[in-house]
């Protein structure tokens, strides 16, 4: 049986992917690390817009930042992203769950 605070975290992240901006940048971060100016570029978004969605993802745990000189590189936390070679695949674990990102996100690159 799952602990609760299990549950607690995985509630915690699917309410973080609640929001399609933040699915997006989830999408994006699969395929590399971005700074936060680069993000807002791809996505046509206001930076300060991204920066604040990345710190939702941020708190959540399921991304992590980087901090390279002045700027802040941000990628998938390893934890969650499981990457699965023979079926091309990557998913996020959120633990209980776990989310398949991988049809947009090979779409995408093709692009």
């Amino acid at each position: 049986m799952k602990e609760k605070s299990e549950f607690e975290r995985c509630a915690a992240q699917l309410r973080a992917l609640a929001d399609p901006r933040r699915l997006r940048i989830l999408v994006e971060l699969l395929r590399s690390p971005h700074y936060v100016c680069t993000l807002a570029e791809e996505l046509n978004q206001p930076t300060v817009l991204v920066s604040y969605h990345l710190g939702m993802l941020r708190q959540s745990g399921l991304v992590m930042a980087t901090k390279q000189g002045r700027l802040v590189a941000y990628q998938l936390h390893p934890d969650v992203v499981i990457v699965d070679p023979t079926k091309s695949r990557t998913r996020i674990n959120l633990g209980y769950y776990r989310l398949d990102l991988s049809t947009h996100a090979d779409r995408r690159a093709r692009r």
